[in-house]
């Protein structure tokens, strides 16, 4: 079964709009939206059998875009005026 990459837009279809417009503002967002899109292809081609790893490098590799994924959100949160649960009340930059 060939593994399905999930786009950020996929993953937050709430905030699409917010995202492009963040994008294009925002040049240390559009790196980790970058790093993220590369992480979760490199992912889609070892689970679609196009590149080999072993399996403690591909834990690796997931952590990792969970990781970007959850800044990602983070930002998010902060951009659209909520608190990014860092429980400091925090407001958008």
């Amino acid at each position: 079964m060939k593994a399905q990459a999930q786009s950020l837009p996929q993953a937050f279809p709430e905030l699409r709009w917010k995202m492009q417009q963040m994008r294009q503002n925002d040049s240390h967002f559009a790196y980790l939206i970058e790093q993220f899109d590369a992480l979760d292809a490199r992912i889609e081609r070892v689970a679609n059998g196009l590149e080999r790893i072993d399996e403690l490098a591909l834990g690796r590799l997931k952590r990792s875009r969970k990781v970007y994924r959850d800044t990602l959100a983070r930002h998010f949160k902060r951009a659209t005026g909520q608190c990014c649960g860092c429980g400091n009340a925090c407001s958008p930059h």
